[in-house]
């Protein structure tokens, strides 16, 4: 009842309700986050594409991926790829194996054409911020059998060959490649960045100098 109540703030916290660990399995919370990913308020819609995740249930992959593959949405961006990191990398826990929101995920970072707004770097650093090390991180690897971290560097390449990109997603794609990169890749992102013709490479090639440093 609360999640279909007139005052915005109350139907923002029914969404945050609903996107949530304890709600899981529960009849009923997914088609509802699901309309909630309509909602005529933007906060509302907001909490719906970040907290869906929490369900653990491929039927909000397929909302979200339209969602993130609509530039006119790209507000939203951050919020969903925060929802299918949470679905099939599932930090700090690494228990969820969605491949269909992996699918989605590597979708949107070969999206095109590219502009300063999208890919959002909000959208690229969650994936960034979600991978750990340790036993249960690879433990999820040898679950998570879609995982392969090539196809997840492989479009930050062509992120920083865009002259289009911003320079905020730019330094994240930067992040990208040195968490789930080799060395070498790593290593070769200076003279992709250089011959970019990004209007803002130096900046990007900063963030690029302080990664080498670490």
């Amino acid at each position: 009842k609360m999640s279909h109540h007139e005052n915005t703030a109350i139907r923002n916290e029914a969404a945050g309700a609903i996107g949530n660990l304890k709600s899981r399995g529960v009849e009923g919370t997914v088609e509802r986050i699901i309309e909630l990913m309509e909602d005529e308020n933007d906060d509302v819609r907001k909490t719906a594409y970040k907290n869906a995740g929490y369900l653990a249930d491929d039927r909000v992959v397929e909302p979200i991926a339209k969602a993130l593959m609509d530039p006119d949405q790209v507000d939203f961006h951050g919020p969903c790829m925060d929802s299918l990191t949470k679905l099939w990398l599932d930090f700090p826990n690494h228990e969820n194996t969605s491949e269909k929101a992996y699918r989605a995920t590597i979708d949107y970072l070969k999206y095109t054409p590219r502009s300063k707004d999208v890919p959002s770097f909000s959208a690229i650093s969650q994936v960034h911020s979600s991978k750990s090390e340790g036993e249960k991180f690879d433990a999820w690897k040898q679950k998570a059998t879609y995982y392969k971290p090539n196809e997840i560097v492989e479009p930050m390449f062509e992120i920083l060959k865009d002259p289009e990109i911003g320079w905020i997603a730019g330094t994240t794609a930067v992040k990208v490649v040195k968490k789930y990169g080799t060395q070498e890749q790593f290593n070769s992102l200076r003279s992709i960045i250089e011959g970019s013709g990004n209007p803002d490479q130096n900046h990007i090639l900063e963030v690029y100098d302080e990664e080498a440093e670490e």
